[in-house]
């Protein structure tokens, strides 16, 4: 199976989900949760804590989400 626009985004940071999940203040599974169920997405502050996390812009982290 493919990785999503966003999968490549998390992979190409080289930090590790777990450790981005616990800089965000949630468990791993509650990462995981949002990152592949649609009713749980990344709220707006959620995505630009993340995008401060992968030291990238907000919209690079929207974008993926959104077409992933």
């Amino acid at each position: 199976m493919d990785k999503t626009e966003f999968e490549k985004l998390l992979d190409n940071s080289g930090i590790k989900r777990q450790v981005i999940a616990q800089k965000m203040g949630l468990t791993r599974t509650g990462f995981y949760r949002k990152q592949s169920k649609p009713k749980e997405r990344f709220d707006g502050n959620e995505m630009l804590v993340l995008a401060g996390i992968l030291g990238v812009e907000p919209k690079v982290v929207f974008e993926a989400i959104l077409v992933s």
